[in-house]
């Protein structure tokens, strides 16, 4: 599952998203992760090679991006 929120309204909204997370092999030593973890999805505008990028959160840490064509 992924949670948003909406900065407006300051209320979470709960979505379930499949996809890969590209980036994730540069965590392994200290993430393994499993299928239907709950992780956060969450824009990153000063991302200097993608400034639509979508980062992927597990405990405030960045383990990866959401790919572009999703």
């Amino acid at each position: 599952m992924a949670s948003q929120t909406n900065k407006r309204t300051c209320k979470t909204a709960v979505r379930e998203l499949i996809s890969f997370i590209h980036g994730y092999h540069a965590y392994m030593e200290v993430w393994t992760p499993y299928i239907r973890e709950g992780l956060l999805i969450k824009r990153d505008p000063d991302n200097i090679k993608d400034g639509s990028a979508v980062c992927v959160l597990k405990d405030g840490e960045i383990f990866g991006q959401i790919p572009f064509n999703i």
